[in-house]
């Protein structure tokens, strides 16, 4: 990584993970890292966007024509492990439009909605996805728990969500937060746990944890 390169991207990551920042002040820093966020996390060996599209190969084997919704997509680096392993009929939805710009260059994504995830209902119908993946965005200010009743809302029954998140989050309160409201909808009825386990790789800085959920 070049010395630019790495000044700016330590500067973005203090920017998007500043705990005092504000979901617009997030967006913001989003925006303006955009242009150069590929080479960023390709200089941090990001690889959770694999481990989650290996992750949606495994539940869908050979349905490679699952419709799913890419949450949090970024510039697209989930969609494109996706359609690596096959998969066509995907969307997207980011809060950050210049981001999703990119994503859009990549023609990963037959829609792309640009919106907030949190508990406000977006814009998309009941029973719409045969899976949500959301990688790398359970963060404090970015996503939290207050997100997972609507998106379990647009997943089919018997559909996917899988989630792909730092593992060292679930010793903050942030972490101990988001159990609290998965295993809420667990003992709700809304979805049960497929599985919840280390993920294999993350990136160079951090370890991972994937969580699959199936809706009921």
């Amino acid at each position: 990584m070049t010395t630019e390169l790495s000044r700016r991207t330590e500067e973005y990551c203090k920017r998007v993970l500043d705990k005092n920042a504000s979901n617009q002040d997030i967006v913001e820093a989003y925006n303006d890292w955009a242009q150069i966020y590929d080479d960023s996390v390709k200089s941090l060996n990001y690889e959770c966007p694999s481990v989650a599209a290996e992750e949606m190969k495994k539940l869908f084997q050979e349905k490679q024509d699952a419709l799913i919704l890419d949450a949090a997509a970024g510039t697209g680096l989930v969609g494109s492990e996706l359609k690596k392993c096959g998969f066509h009929n995907l969307d997207a939805l980011d809060a950050s439009e210049e981001m999703l710009e990119i994503a859009k260059k990549k023609k990963l994504y037959k829609n792309v909605v640009c919106d907030f995830l949190g508990p406000n209902r977006l814009d998309i119908p009941d029973d719409t996805y045969d899976a949500v993946v959301i990688v790398g965005s359970f963060n404090p200010g970015h996503v939290n728990g207050s997100c997972l009743a609507e998106l379990i809302r647009i997943v089919k029954s018997d559909g996917y969500i899988v989630i792909v998140m730092r593992k060292e989050l679930l010793d903050e309160k942030f972490g101990r937060d988001l159990l609290e409201i998965m295993d809420g909808h667990v003992s709700a009825g809304r979805w049960a746990v497929v599985s919840r386990h280390p993920a294999p790789r993350y990136s160079s800085l951090n370890k991972g944890m994937v969580f699959v959920h199936r809706v009921q």
